[in-house]
């Protein structure tokens, strides 16, 4: 009685149930298989499931049949094409169950569904995410631009500052996802410049304390431009924040250590750096051994410790340089000492990028 109970629940089931043996030879296919794949059961009996499957995909069924499956009563979840009566290609999301020891089978129990319709609305999704994630690079793009035009001296400042922030993130092992994050984040860290008076931004002189208090508002409103945008990594909050410092003496909101997020602070690192290395309206260039010595020394102070050992990593050990780019000249950097600065402003010291 039982065994024809499950005979019937097997014959009208809706996935395709096939019993294979070690090597592959199917000896039995449910009715279903006429449905999903176009043949009657008895054209696949005593033939090779892998003359079946797609050439792309047979290794990693190999490899399944071979290692992942030897255990008795293992169970995986596998996915892989096989080849319609039509000559189409179906792909199939099975269950593989060992019972090669149990006399009542004697196999590796298969049951499979269409998940065509599926894999064809992924690659669907993926291909909208890729357009808009072109779409959002253009965007970005063209506000980097937008906030460079104001000021020539930061011509490539922030292609520079992103190429080195996300070198960094990749010493320190971070996910692609948070790179990625620090990679749109560096193409507009400055984008609240925009904000800024031009003459302000090109002052060959000091800037008085009015004229730092505006210059030290282009975070906020940079994250106050970017609020509607809603973009899928924290891109507002490491803007918000690449002038923020450990100790808290950073702006705008004076956040400290671990209240500042790790992509803000090396996003920091590459900001001084690339700084400290080109050249100002206001001063003449640093140079990157300056601009390390800097780092180094306020190394727990300051930035991220974990960030400057990266960073030094990457100029002293790995070669890292700034590149010139199709759309800008790289700054050739000076050791001269930099031009006294007096008055209410700070911007000739490191604060400011």
């Amino acid at each position: 009685m039982q065994r024809e109970l499950f005979q019937t629940l097997v014959e009208n089931a809706l996935d395709v149930i096939t019993v294979v043996s070690g090597d592959g030879i199917i000896s039995y296919g449910s009715p279903a298989v006429e449905r999903v794949l176009g043949y009657k059961p008895e054209e696949l009996v005593d033939q090779s499931l892998f003359e079946f499957v797609h050439p792309d995909d047979v290794s990693s069924l190999t490899n399944v049949f071979n290692n992942g499956i030897r255990i008795p009563g293992c169970t995986l979840s596998l996915e892989f094409r096989f080849r319609h009566k039509d000559g189409s290609w179906c792909d199939l999301g099975a269950t593989a169950k060992n019972l090669l020891d149990n006399p009542g089978v004697a196999g590796i129990v298969l049951s499979s569904r269409d998940i065509t319709e599926r894999k064809q609305a992924e690659k669907e999704l993926r291909r909208g995410f890729e357009k808009l994630q072109r779409t959002t690079d253009g965007m970005i793009t063209a506000l980097a631009v937008v906030t460079e035009m104001k000021d020539p001296y930061i011509a490539g400042h922030h292609q520079r500052v992103t190429c080195l922030a996300c070198a960094l993130a990749e010493e320190m092992g971070l996910p692609e996802e948070r790179i990625e994050s620090i990679r749109t984040a560096g193409a507009i860290h400055d984008l609240g410049k925009v904000d800024l008076p031009g003459e302000i931004l090109s002052k060959l002189g000091p800037l008085s304390n009015i004229e730092f208090a505006w210059v030290k508002t282009h975070p906020q409103v940079g994250c106050d431009l970017l609020k509607g945008a809603e973009l899928p990594w924290p891109v507002t909050q490491i803007l918000l924040q690449h002038h923020e410092r450990l100790d808290g003496s950073g702006y705008p909101k004076g956040l400290a250590g671990r209240n500042i997020l790790l992509e803000a602070r090396i996003l920091a690192v590459a900001d001084v750096v690339e700084a400290m290395s080109h050249r100002r309206s206001y001063r003449s260039a640093f140079g990157v051994d300056k601009a390390l010595e800097e780092v180094l020394r306020n190394k727990g102070v300051l930035y991220d410790p974990q960030g400057v050992d990266a960073c030094l990593t990457m100029f002293t050990e790995k070669g890292f340089t700034f590149e010139e780019t199709p759309d800008t000249h790289e700054c050739i950097s000076h050791q001269k000492k930099p031009p006294s600065v007096s008055g209410g402003s700070d911007r000739g010291t490191l604060s400011i990028a």
